[in-house]
């Protein structure tokens, strides 16, 4: 099952503006409408809490913006946000968790799948970043319960006379 998870809170931020509309905001896509819900000023940042751990990508919807960089972080903690790549024995080790990325207008930018709770925003170069949505796309696989081994039990429970 493909689940959308948007953020719950907002940890920190240094040189950022957040409407009131931002936790409300549920697109998914990306929308040709100039109204940004995040602006982070160049050499500044944002770490979003989306609420629980997950697996799965970080999807940022950005809207017209001029050539430049991000520095995205997935933790599952708040520190491991913070930490640099080979800081506090945080590194890339089972997956793509501290990358850089172009900014790219009216487009999605996405992350490679990682599990984490916690992620971080840099605008390292280009002027001020807008983004429209920031979420998460997680799969979760759901399996109807069967119930057959509790039934199989109660079986050989009675059969062996107890």
């Amino acid at each position: 099952m493909l689940e959308y998870i948007f953020s719950k809170e907002i940890i920190s931020k240094q040189d950022v503006s957040v409407s009131e509309n931002f936790f409300s905001c549920r697109d998914v896509q990306v929308v040709v409408s100039d109204v940004p819900s995040i602006v982070i000023r160049e050499k500044g940042f944002i770490v979003l809490d989306f609420g629980k751990e997950m697996c799965g990508r970080l999807h940022i919807l950005a809207l017209n913006n001029s050539n430049g960089e991000i520095h995205v972080r997935l933790g599952e903690s708040v520190a491991e946000c913070y930490a640099e790549l080979g800081e506090n024995e945080a590194g890339n080790y089972h997956s793509l968790r501290d990358c850089k990325l172009p900014i790219v207008s009216n487009a999605d930018i996405t992350t490679n799948e990682s599990g984490f709770r916690f992620a971080r925003i840099d605008v390292l170069s280009g002027g001020d970043f807008r983004i429209r949505s920031v979420f998460v796309e997680s799969k979760r696989f759901v399996k109807e319960e069967e119930g057959y081994f509790t039934e199989t039990l109660a079986r050989i429970y009675i059969k062996q006379g107890r």
